[in-house]
């Protein structure tokens, strides 16, 4: 007969044959559940008389005879039903104890399934699927390891902005991300993990869509000026970084009183002609950089005036204030000296001459009008009529494609052309006058390069003729004394007629000797 005495329970009517006697299975470190490559033992504990005899995996014998049963290594087959069978004889009956414990190897789950990832400007939503191998583990053991970094690979990225913080481990499987950077590139890593093992990774790499530069471009004054009635030459910088994206355009608003004129300019150029514009109107400038996500802030305004629209024969006027300020001059009782200084012309113009303009100051006594310099004086002819007529002298310094700015000396009595054949005489100033002057630089503004200043007639020529705005007061000098000038010409008056004296009683004296010699004959 056989009797089998189990760890919780026996045969009924027959439980006098189980009594004092125990049989327990012991788990190394009490812990039934382990991760894999753990070692696990089991000690088969059994109380005196008992006789050990086997172990059981899942009802199937183990190759194992003694008490103490040791995997090392342990790997999810490792799970299952351990039973360690001891036995006793009593009389004619052998009676088989048992006791069982259950051990659960986990192992890492693989990877999530079908990351996608969904972005826009600033923001990406993610989402994922379980693992199809949770590891031996429960469905509601798994949760999800989560990274995000910049990748430094990629030229466009503004590292120096932060990476937005997103939660370390979460349960779910989506996340949404924001406060990300335009046009970055970001890795985004998810694994799965269970109470005793981490899987394998995902990753997702997604550049955000292109937002608009963070800065606006700065106008370059210098280089931003009119050249034309109809055009403005507009220069400027790029903006600083962060781009946000790929600069392919700009966008240049010109605003005067009554409209807003806007041109869009494809590509990173950073300087462009605007034409079709109204003459001698201001405009107020700004300019935006743009990507593909749109346009970024304006630039600081800038405000520039187109030219005059010309009349052929008549000049366009420009100030120019510090012209004479630091001219070399000097003086004689009829002349000054002027050193004009070289003035940088706008670009492409042509200096065509100089003029050199003088009159006296009212003050001095000599006429003055009642404006600065009549159109006359510019353009007229002077001859000596003229000048004795008038207090202003005009003078020019002469016509030439290459001429250079140099000295010029007022009142040395000279006659030059202007280009419509019209003389001008550079007549002797008056001594001891106060005399006030400036200068005007006349360029052609509608003559080739190729061609001479002589190549167009004066009707056909448009000037754009640059004036100081101020005058250099320069005085000539005087005679030293009244005597001197008065003295001068009585005294060629005296000489004069005492040559006539002597010239007259050297007459009569050769007379008187020659009727004394013939009437001795």
């Amino acid at each position: 007969d056989m009797l089998t005495c189990h760890q919780n329970g026996m045969w009924k009517g027959m439980e006098h044959l189980c009594e004092d006697v125990s049989l327990e299975i012991i788990v190394l470190g009490n812990v039934t559940i382990f991760g894999t490559g753990d070692d696990i033992q089991l000690d088969c504990s059994q109380s005196a008389g008992l006789n050990f005899s086997s172990w059981l995996k899942n009802e199937e014998i183990i190759p194992e005879f003694s008490t103490t049963l040791k995997i090392q290594n342990s790997t999810i087959q490792d799970s299952g039903m351990y039973t360690c069978i001891a036995s006793t004889t009593s009389t004619s009956t052998e009676i088989y104890f048992n006791s069982s414990v259950s051990i659960k190897v986990i192992g890492p789950p693989s990877e999530p399934q079908g990351l996608l990832c969904n972005v826009t400007i600033n923001s990406s939503a993610l989402e994922w699927s379980v693992p199809d191998d949770l590891g031996n583990a429960d469905p509601v053991d798994i949760t999800y390891l989560l990274g995000l970094q910049a990748d430094p690979r990629h030229p466009y990225n503004d590292l120096t902005s932060s990476i937005p913080e997103i939660p370390s481990e979460i349960n779910e499987t989506f996340l949404v991300i924001n406060n990300l950077q335009p046009f970055t590139h970001y890795t985004f890593s998810v694994s799965a993990k269970n109470n005793f093992r981490t899987g394998g990774t995902v990753f997702c790499t997604y550049r955000t869509e292109e937002g608009v530069p963070k800065y606006p471009p700065s106008i370059i004054a210098m280089q931003s000026k009119s050249l034309h009635f109809s055009s403005i030459i507009i220069s400027w910088r790029s903006p600083n970084p962060p781009l946000n994206g790929i600069l392919s355009r700009y966008r240049i608003v010109l605003k005067d009183n009554v409209n807003n004129i806007t041109r869009e300019i494809n590509g990173d150029v950073l300087v462009r002609e605007i034409e079709d514009l109204e003459p001698f109107t201001e405009y107020i400038i700004s300019v935006s950089a743009g990507t593909e996500g749109g346009f970024g802030p304006i630039s600081e305004t800038i405000t520039i005036t187109t030219l005059p629209k010309p009349v052929a024969g008549k000049p366009l006027l420009f100030p120019i204030e510090e012209i004479v300020r630091n001219i070399d001059f000097s003086s004689t009782r009829n002349t000054i000296s002027l050193r004009i200084p070289q003035f940088t012309p706008p670009e492409g113009a042509l200096l065509s001459h100089i003029w050199v303009v003088c009159g006296m100051d009212l003050h001095t006594g000599g006429q003055a009008p009642s404006r600065r310099f009549p159109p006359e004086v510019i353009f007229g002819s002077y001859n000596t009529s003229h000048y004795l007529n008038r207090a202003y002298i005009a003078a020019e310094i002469g016509i030439d494609s290459t001429l250079q700015p140099g000295t010029f000396v007022v009142g040395n009595g000279s006659v030059s052309y202007g280009t419509d054949g019209t003389m001008y005489y550079n007549g002797p100033l008056k001594p001891d006058q106060i005399y006030r002057c400036f200068i005007r630089y006349f360029y052609d503004i509608n003559r080739p390069a190729e061609l001479s200043a002589s190549a167009l007639t004066f009707s056909e020529r448009q000037y754009a003729v640059y004036e100081s705005t101020n005058f250099i007061t320069v005085s000539t000098k005087a005679f030293k004394n009244e005597k001197e000038f008065g003295g001068s010409i009585a005294g060629g008056i005296v000489g004069g007629i005492t040559f006539l004296i002597i010239m007259l009683a050297a007459v009569i004296l050769a007379l008187y000797y020659y009727r004394k010699k013939k009437n001795k004959r």
